[in-house]
């Protein structure tokens, strides 16, 4: 088999789910439903939190209220992020999150002026050697706070600031340096205790320093490496997905939503990762319509009802799923892209296209979400997977998208034959 070093490892390692497993009882269409219904019951929980935070707490909450669709015109939503504008930060997870919702949200004044102050800031944080500590001059460092720097480093860029390549290729030597012999991350360099949400995080690390330095400035090979072996380390690790059990379980999903994303993953050794952690969330959920995750170090401000600002922000977060593979400034209108399988009749044109193209992108290794999609009582699912399985195998094996799945059943049979010839074919 022979793959591309910039995605070996991805068709190695990571597999996408194919047809939903006999007997499942909660179909994709019935997911999609739930999850709409549930993010509906946050946004109340969601503004209650917003109205009363205040620096790294509200940066988050802002970020949650740009990915879950708050109008920029809402009055708490408004005044939240007139607080967050004015708020004086200085510690490397409130200036990562301030550029992140800076980058997204059009409403956010004077934004590119402040990416510039926050960006320098934010790149003082950096220990020398290391990875990046909580505030300037701090001695020591972690890869938590590496991570959200790195995504600060991206959006600052997204806003026209300039970071000089030494900052990328810093958090690169930190990754990898809390990397253990097994493949997981640890919280720090030189320490055998790597978890899943560090390992997202190195994983995403990497991925985003991959994509802001060229050849000569990266060791390619090596990063594939790296990342290939992470990946492996999650693998073995796959049961922690949709798990509430695991520690720092919300902050793990949410930095594996990005870890995923970034690497064009939607499967890992064939677990739906976005399905079982819905579902985990969704099962969660407290009456009131908030989260609290019980075991994860933060948590923030709690509501009568229960629910954390920090979990309920990861939950939304997460569930939304607008985290963008290549950032753009401005509103948010396709995401990260979502996935052709779980499209839905409300997606808009420019979210179908996304979700085409990011299948075609993948080739051959997509092809059990467009069969998913294929079978799908959604027609718009249907007409997707469609136009996918045609420019990715030249052919549509008869079938129709315009009539009820039942009648294409032959037709998708052909295609999923061809996958599974094509995939034997690969791995001999």
């Amino acid at each position: 088999m022979t793959l591309t070093p910039s995605h070996a490892f991805l068709g190695l390692l990571v597999v996408a789910a194919g047809v939903p497993a006999p007997g499942q009882k909660k179909s994709v269409v019935d997911l999609n439903g739930r999850i709409d219904k549930a993010l509906e019951r946050a946004r109340p929980v969601l503004l209650r939190h917003l109205a009363g935070a205040h620096n790294g707490e509200l940066a988050l909450l802002c970020l949650a209220a740009v990915h879950d669709g708050v109008p920029a015109t809402d009055k708490v939503f408004a005044q939240a992020l007139r607080r967050l504008r004015k708020a004086r930060l200085g510690r490397t997870y409130d200036l990562s999150l301030r550029l992140m919702v800076a980058s997204e949200c059009e409403a956010f004044a004077q934004r590119k002026e402040l990416a510039r102050d926050d960006a320098r800031r934010l790149l003082s944080c950096l220990v020398a050697g290391g990875g990046f500590g909580y505030h300037k001059g701090d001695r020591r460092w972690d890869l938590s706070n590496s991570q959200y720097a790195a995504l600060g480093m991206r959006a600052a860029v997204a806003l026209g600031v300039k970071i000089d390549a030494k900052y990328w290729k810093a958090l690169v030597a930190a990754a990898i340096a809390s990397q253990t012999e097994a493949g997981g991350f640890a919280y720090t360099a030189h320490r055998r205790d790597a978890t899943e949400s560090m390992t997202a995080a190195g994983i995403a690390i990497l991925r985003l320093c991959a994509d802001h330095l060229d050849d000569k400035t990266l060791a390619r090979t090596e990063v594939d490496r790296r990342l290939r072996d992470g990946w492996e380390w999650l693998i073995q690790k796959k049961g922690s997905i949709g798990s509430r059990g695991i520690r720092n379980s919300f902050y793990f999903h949410y930095g594996l939503e990005r870890a995923c994303i970034l690497s064009g993953v939607t499967a890992v050794d064939g677990k739906d990762w976005f399905t079982s952690g819905a579902e985990m969330l969704l099962d969660t959920q407290l009456r009131n319509g908030g989260w609290c995750s019980g075991v994860d170090m933060m948590e923030g401000g709690k509501d009568p009802g229960g629910a954390d600002s920090v979990s309920t922000a990861f939950a939304v977060l997460f569930l939304r799923r607008k985290f963008q593979k290549k950032l753009q400034v401005g509103p948010i209108t396709t995401g990260g892209g979502v996935p052709i399988h779980l499209l839905t009749d409300k997606a808009s044109p420019e979210q179908v296209d996304t979700a085409i193209g990011s299948a075609v992108e993948r080739g051959v290794s997509a092809l059990p979400e467009v069969l998913r999609a294929l079978r799908s009582t959604h027609k718009v699912q249907r007409v997707a997977g469609c136009k996918a399985l045609i420019r990715i195998t030249g052919d549509d094996f008869g079938f129709n998208p315009h009539i009820p799945p039942e009648r294409s059943a032959g037709a998708v049979s052909k295609a999923e034959l061809w996958y599974l010839k094509k995939r034997s074919a690969r791995r001999d």
